[in-house]
């Protein structure tokens, strides 16, 4: 945007947030005019899991451990909430591999097959 009355570059000082209009003032002679702004409201990326991913399907949970990167595996759960409930209860027991059964059984986790169930 150009200054109506010198002619330099225009600088954005502030947008309505309402109404879209932006503010904008000449450094050289301190003209201020209106004018729309391009401004768009930001994309919210999905959040990607963090102890879990889904293959064909179904959400297979495990830990990666220390340098070397030692896998722990958990489980493999039929749907995306069930997988979350097995990561926060991991998370409670410092993901003690031994405390899984426990886990299961505290949220009533079902084996069918090769999947985990939340029954």
């Amino acid at each position: 945007m150009k200054c109506e009355e010198c002619g330099e570059t225009m600088q954005w000082r502030c947008t309505n947030q309402e109404t879209g209009v932006a503010k904008y003032k000449c450094p050289i002679c301190g003209n201020v005019q209106l004018g729309e702004d391009d401004w768009k409201e930001p994309v919210v990326v999905p959040r990607t899991p963090k102890h879990y991913y889904v293959r064909d399907g179904k959400y297979y949970v495990r830990k990666f451990i220390g340098r070397n990167h030692k896998v722990i595996y958990i489980g493999c759960y039929g749907n995306e909430e069930t997988a979350n409930k097995v990561v926060d209860k991991m998370k409670e027991c410092n993901w003690d591999k031994s405390k899984i059964s426990l886990v299961h059984d505290e949220l009533n986790i079902k084996r069918i097959n090769r999947t985990w169930v939340c029954a």
